[in-house]
């Protein structure tokens, strides 16, 4: 069952949308002559929990947040890039999430668990205050990487569902798996450049010889 909700904001945000292409950066705007080129998103990652008393939580039924509040099917927000939900206490969503899921846009549910975090505290005593770490529960995000089968796992496989597959469908199928790999570390390299050109950090070129190479061929076993 999705628990990721991405929804358009007028509000600067880390993700943008720039014509199709999902960019992670601050403070990026639109080039004159073209407002809507970039779309600002926030993402909000929702849970089961109960829902209590100034708690957030999202509304599928009319895609938003905090509004037509519905026990039977709102949602609680555990996760956002949302300032505002952030400064009133939701827990903010790392970069590191974010890197990942601009890969990964279709996704639509991830595992949370536990995790813990650690912050700096000053506490006063008798010699004037001494530093000390606060320890303090958090969400955790579980990210799980894919990893495509070998000819020989994905053929067991193929005979366990239908006994009567034969050797030419499994290679036009592992074929398959590898071009749509391949495909999506294209356009990961493509990304990457036009994440570059839109910070300002450099003015590479695309060049042929590393599109060839985006996907290494030593995975096909």
């Amino acid at each position: 069952m999705r628990n990721i909700h991405v929804i358009p904001t007028n509000k600067p945000s880390r993700l943008t949308d720039v014509e199709g292409l999902l960019v992670l950066g601050k403070d990026l705007k639109s080039p004159v002559g073209h407002p809507t080129m970039y779309s600002y998103l926030h993402i909000y990652i929702t849970s089961d929990e109960e829902i209590k008393e100034g708690d957030w939580f999202y509304n599928p039924k009319f895609n938003e947040i905090g509004i037509n509040y519905n026990p039977d099917s709102c949602k609680k927000i555990i996760l956002t890039t949302d300032q505002d939900l952030i400064n009133d206490g939701v827990q903010s969503i790392d970069d590191e999430f974010l890197k990942w899921f601009i890969k990964n846009p279709s996704c639509e549910f991830v595992e949370i668990g536990e995790g813990i975090e650690y912050e700096d505290e000053w506490i006063d005593n008798e010699d004037g205050g001494e530093i000390y770490q606060h320890q303090y529960s958090c969400y955790k995000i579980t990210i799980e990487e894919l990893r495509l089968p070998t000819a020989k796992e994905l053929f067991d496989k193929m005979l366990l569902d239908n006994d009567e597959t034969t050797s030419t469908e499994m290679m036009i199928e592992f074929a398959k798996l590898h071009c749509e790999a391949q495909l999506k570390a294209i356009l990961e390299k493509a990304e990457a450049i036009n994440q570059a050109k839109f910070k300002g950090d450099c003015n590479p070129q695309i060049d042929a010889e590393s599109i060839i190479n985006a996907y290494d061929l030593n995975q096909i076993k």
